[in-house]
Protein backbone atom coordinates (compact mmCIF):
# COMPACT_ATOMS: atom_id res chain seq x y z
CA UNK A 1 0.00 0.00 0.00
CA UNK A 2 2.31 2.92 0.80
CA UNK A 3 4.41 1.83 -2.34
CA UNK A 4 1.38 2.47 -4.68
CA UNK A 5 1.14 5.46 -2.27
CA UNK A 6 4.49 6.93 -3.58
CA UNK A 7 4.04 5.61 -7.28
CA UNK A 8 1.45 7.85 -7.29
CA UNK A 9 2.82 10.70 -5.52
CA UNK A 10 5.93 10.40 -8.06
CA UNK A 11 3.79 10.13 -11.32
CA UNK A 12 1.29 13.98 -9.94
CA UNK A 13 4.79 15.76 -9.36
CA UNK A 14 5.43 17.87 -12.66
CA UNK A 15 9.36 18.47 -13.52
CA UNK A 16 10.10 22.13 -13.91
CA UNK A 17 13.41 23.02 -16.42
CA UNK A 18 15.39 26.58 -16.80
CA UNK A 19 16.38 27.28 -20.16
CA UNK A 20 20.27 28.00 -20.17
CA UNK A 21 21.22 31.29 -21.22
CA UNK A 22 22.54 30.19 -24.69
CA UNK A 23 18.79 28.66 -25.03
CA UNK A 24 17.05 32.42 -24.56
CA UNK A 25 19.36 34.04 -26.64
CA UNK A 26 18.19 31.87 -29.38
CA UNK A 27 14.65 31.85 -28.61
CA UNK A 28 15.24 35.68 -28.69
CA UNK A 29 16.75 35.63 -32.02
CA UNK A 30 14.32 33.26 -33.58
CA UNK A 31 11.73 35.64 -32.67
CA UNK A 32 13.64 38.42 -33.64
CA UNK A 33 14.20 36.96 -37.43
CA UNK A 34 10.55 35.89 -38.05
CA UNK A 35 9.20 39.28 -36.84
CA UNK A 36 11.92 40.85 -39.51
CA UNK A 37 11.07 38.32 -42.43
CA UNK A 38 7.45 39.43 -41.89
CA UNK A 39 8.14 43.04 -41.86
CA UNK A 40 10.62 42.40 -44.76
CA UNK A 41 7.64 40.42 -46.74
CA UNK A 42 5.04 43.20 -46.15
CA UNK A 43 7.58 45.88 -47.50
CA UNK A 44 8.21 44.06 -50.70
CA UNK A 45 4.34 43.80 -51.27
CA UNK A 46 3.55 47.40 -50.50
CA UNK A 47 6.48 48.15 -52.23
CA UNK A 48 5.42 46.06 -55.59
CA UNK A 49 2.31 46.85 -54.98
CA UNK A 50 1.83 50.90 -53.77
CA UNK A 51 5.58 52.62 -53.95
CA UNK A 52 7.25 51.24 -57.16
CA UNK A 53 4.24 52.11 -59.43
CA UNK A 54 3.94 55.36 -58.04
CA UNK A 55 7.37 56.44 -59.22
CA UNK A 56 8.00 54.14 -62.17
CA UNK A 57 7.91 55.95 -65.67
CA UNK A 58 5.56 55.36 -68.40
CA UNK A 59 6.27 52.49 -71.06
CA UNK A 60 4.57 51.37 -74.43
CA UNK A 61 6.54 49.08 -76.75
CA UNK A 62 4.99 49.43 -80.25
CA UNK A 63 4.53 46.74 -83.17
CA UNK A 64 3.97 47.34 -86.90
CA UNK A 65 2.24 44.99 -89.56
CA UNK A 66 1.41 45.40 -92.79
CA UNK A 67 -0.78 42.98 -94.98
CA UNK A 68 -1.95 43.29 -98.74
CA UNK A 69 -4.40 41.25 -100.33
CA UNK A 70 -5.35 41.17 -104.13
CA UNK A 71 -8.66 41.99 -104.89
CA UNK A 72 -10.13 41.68 -107.93
CA UNK A 73 -9.93 44.10 -111.45
CA UNK A 74 -6.19 44.82 -110.83
CA UNK A 75 -6.13 46.13 -107.21
CA UNK A 76 -4.58 45.44 -103.92
CA UNK A 77 -6.18 46.43 -100.40
CA UNK A 78 -3.61 47.69 -98.00
CA UNK A 79 -4.05 47.45 -94.03
CA UNK A 80 -1.52 48.63 -90.93
CA UNK A 81 -2.11 47.20 -87.61
CA UNK A 82 -0.04 49.04 -84.74
CA UNK A 83 -0.56 46.93 -81.43
CA UNK A 84 0.55 48.67 -78.29
CA UNK A 85 1.47 47.57 -75.16
CA UNK A 86 1.82 49.21 -71.86
CA UNK A 87 4.78 47.34 -70.57
CA UNK A 88 5.43 49.42 -67.32
CA UNK A 89 3.71 48.47 -64.49
CA UNK A 90 1.98 52.26 -64.36
CA UNK A 91 -0.94 52.74 -66.22
CA UNK A 92 -0.71 54.93 -69.44
CA UNK A 93 -2.35 58.24 -70.58
CA UNK A 94 -2.11 58.31 -74.38
CA UNK A 95 -1.60 62.39 -75.63
CA UNK A 96 -1.62 61.80 -79.47
CA UNK A 97 -0.40 59.99 -82.34
CA UNK A 98 0.27 60.13 -86.03
CA UNK A 99 0.59 57.58 -88.63
CA UNK A 100 1.68 58.74 -91.88
CA UNK A 101 1.69 55.96 -94.92
CA UNK A 102 3.64 56.56 -98.30
CA UNK A 103 3.81 54.73 -101.15
CA UNK A 104 7.47 53.67 -102.76
CA UNK A 105 8.83 52.65 -105.95
CA UNK A 106 12.20 51.56 -106.78
CA UNK A 107 14.42 52.41 -110.04
CA UNK A 108 16.43 49.56 -111.85
CA UNK A 109 19.34 52.19 -111.13
CA UNK A 110 21.73 51.09 -108.14
CA UNK A 111 23.18 53.14 -105.63
CA UNK A 112 25.24 53.63 -102.04
CA UNK A 113 23.89 54.79 -99.31
CA UNK A 114 26.11 55.83 -96.16
CA UNK A 115 24.24 57.08 -92.79
CA UNK A 116 26.37 57.70 -90.03
CA UNK A 117 25.13 58.56 -86.27
CA UNK A 118 27.75 59.45 -83.00
CA UNK A 119 27.36 55.44 -82.01
CA UNK A 120 26.95 53.35 -85.94
CA UNK A 121 27.97 54.02 -89.01
CA UNK A 122 25.40 52.02 -91.95
CA UNK A 123 26.60 51.73 -95.56
CA UNK A 124 24.24 49.89 -98.15
CA UNK A 125 24.45 49.30 -101.85
CA UNK A 126 20.54 49.67 -103.31
CA UNK A 127 18.56 50.28 -105.84
CA UNK A 128 17.69 53.73 -105.97
CA UNK A 129 14.05 54.85 -104.88
CA UNK A 130 11.56 57.61 -106.00
CA UNK A 131 10.28 60.29 -103.72
CA UNK A 132 7.77 58.83 -101.30
CA UNK A 133 3.90 59.11 -102.91
CA UNK A 134 1.44 60.15 -99.50
CA UNK A 135 -1.00 57.38 -99.11
CA UNK A 136 -2.98 58.69 -96.03
CA UNK A 137 -2.82 59.99 -92.49
CA UNK A 138 -4.23 59.56 -88.74
CA UNK A 139 -4.21 62.09 -86.37
CA UNK A 140 -4.97 60.59 -82.78
CA UNK A 141 -5.33 63.67 -80.33
CA UNK A 142 -7.20 63.27 -76.67
CA UNK A 143 -8.33 65.67 -74.41
CA UNK A 144 -5.32 66.19 -72.36
CA UNK A 145 -3.32 67.28 -75.88
CA UNK A 146 -6.97 69.28 -76.77
CA UNK A 147 -8.93 66.39 -77.74
CA UNK A 148 -12.25 65.41 -76.62
CA UNK A 149 -11.52 61.63 -75.45
CA UNK A 150 -9.51 59.73 -72.91
CA UNK A 151 -7.36 56.86 -73.76
CA UNK A 152 -5.92 55.01 -70.66
CA UNK A 153 -4.37 51.27 -70.25
CA UNK A 154 -3.79 49.50 -67.40
CA UNK A 155 -0.01 47.29 -67.59
CA UNK A 156 -0.48 44.73 -69.89
CA UNK A 157 -3.04 46.18 -72.49
CA UNK A 158 -2.52 46.03 -75.80
CA UNK A 159 -4.28 48.57 -78.07
CA UNK A 160 -4.75 47.49 -82.08
CA UNK A 161 -5.08 51.01 -84.32
CA UNK A 162 -5.52 50.50 -87.72
CA UNK A 163 -5.02 52.05 -91.34
CA UNK A 164 -5.86 50.91 -94.26
CA UNK A 165 -6.53 51.82 -97.80
CA UNK A 166 -6.76 50.28 -101.65
CA UNK A 167 -4.13 50.78 -104.47
CA UNK A 168 -3.70 49.65 -107.94
CA UNK A 169 -1.75 46.14 -107.60
CA UNK A 170 1.36 46.71 -108.88
CA UNK A 171 1.74 50.51 -108.29
CA UNK A 172 3.99 50.99 -105.68
CA UNK A 173 6.89 48.55 -104.17
CA UNK A 174 6.68 49.07 -100.55
CA UNK A 175 4.60 50.89 -98.25
CA UNK A 176 6.99 53.37 -95.45
CA UNK A 177 5.35 53.89 -92.78
CA UNK A 178 5.91 56.85 -90.28
CA UNK A 179 4.59 56.96 -86.24
CA UNK A 180 5.13 59.19 -83.37
CA UNK A 181 3.06 58.94 -80.13
CA UNK A 182 3.17 60.64 -77.02
CA UNK A 183 1.71 59.08 -73.83
CA UNK A 184 2.19 60.17 -70.15
CA UNK A 185 1.50 58.55 -66.64
CA UNK A 186 -2.53 58.18 -66.04
CA UNK A 187 -2.37 59.84 -62.90
CA UNK A 188 -0.93 62.89 -64.26
CA UNK A 189 -3.36 65.66 -64.17
CA UNK A 190 -1.68 68.44 -66.70
CA UNK A 191 -2.83 69.14 -69.95
CA UNK A 192 -0.78 70.37 -73.54
CA UNK A 193 -2.46 71.95 -75.78
CA UNK A 194 -1.60 70.82 -79.23
CA UNK A 195 -2.43 72.41 -82.49
CA UNK A 196 -1.73 69.80 -85.59
CA UNK A 197 0.14 71.27 -88.26
CA UNK A 198 -0.12 69.37 -92.09
CA UNK A 199 2.33 69.11 -94.83
CA UNK A 200 1.83 70.49 -98.23
CA UNK A 201 1.08 66.56 -99.44
CA UNK A 202 -2.10 66.35 -96.73
CA UNK A 203 0.21 64.26 -94.23
CA UNK A 204 -0.21 65.65 -90.42
CA UNK A 205 3.09 66.70 -89.23
CA UNK A 206 5.48 64.48 -87.12
CA UNK A 207 7.84 66.90 -85.77
CA UNK A 208 5.09 69.59 -84.47
CA UNK A 209 3.62 66.94 -82.28
CA UNK A 210 6.89 66.31 -81.18
CA UNK A 211 8.25 69.67 -80.84
CA UNK A 212 4.49 70.41 -79.07
CA UNK A 213 4.78 67.57 -76.29
CA UNK A 214 8.15 65.93 -76.07
CA UNK A 215 9.65 68.77 -73.95
CA UNK A 216 7.40 68.85 -71.30
CA UNK A 217 8.50 66.65 -67.95
CA UNK A 218 7.00 63.18 -67.60
CA UNK A 219 5.82 63.37 -71.52
CA UNK A 220 7.16 60.45 -73.34
CA UNK A 221 7.12 60.59 -77.29
CA UNK A 222 8.20 57.82 -79.06
CA UNK A 223 9.09 57.75 -83.19
CA UNK A 224 9.16 55.02 -85.25
CA UNK A 225 10.06 56.18 -88.37
CA UNK A 226 11.01 54.75 -91.84
CA UNK A 227 9.58 51.52 -91.39
CA UNK A 228 9.34 49.94 -94.81
CA UNK A 229 6.93 46.87 -95.98
CA UNK A 230 7.49 45.47 -99.10
CA UNK A 231 3.96 44.86 -101.60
Amino acid sequence: MEEREFILKAASQHVYTHPSATEHWRHIVEIVALTVAALWGFYVFVYQERIKPAHEPPSVALTETLQHQPMHGGKEFVWIQLPFKNIGSADVKFLSMIVNAYGLRFSDQEQTMEQRWSFRTEITHTLQAGRPTFLATHLYRYAEAGGQSHFVDAPGVVRTPALDFALAAGKYDAVRVDVIYCFTRADNAATYPYQPRQDPDGAFDIQSLADALNNYSGVVCNREMYRVFPL
